[in-house]
């Protein structure tokens, strides 16, 4: 006696169904790596003026002895510090703050964005 198995209309929209799926998790993994790549956003361009506000900003905080928030740009993604301005100097084109964790430099070159706290 041979066993043989009909095939149905049901197990072969359930094969296409498991196939759509294998299908779209290869999509949607394309997509995630689209959007990986995609998510980094350009440099911010800054003009003189720009350039020459933030550098009052930051003299400012400094001669206050107040808490700065600084906007930096880097690898292609923005970074934000906290923390009082100790000095900038313009030699090295560099500003100098004190957060929690010590001293910290920051290139001036870096920097897009700038708000006192308090």
């Amino acid at each position: 006696m041979v066993l043989t198995r009909k095939i149905e209309k049901s197990d072969y929209a359930n094969g296409q169904e498991h196939m759509q799926g294998l299908k779209l998790t290869r999509h949607i993994n394309k997509l995630s790596q689209w959007f990986e790549e995609n998510k980094s956003e350009n440099k911010p361009e800054l003009g003189d003026w720009d350039s020459q506000m933030i550098q009052a900003e930051i003299e400012e905080a400094m001669e206050r002895n107040c808490t700065i928030r600084m906007k930096s740009w880097k690898d292609h993604e923005f970074q934000y510090h906290v923390g009082t301005v100790k000095r900038m100097d313009l030699d090295t084109k560099s500003v100098y703050y004190d957060d929690p964790f010590g001293i910290k430099r920051l290139p001036l070159d870096e920097v897009v964005g700038v708000m006192i706290v308090n």
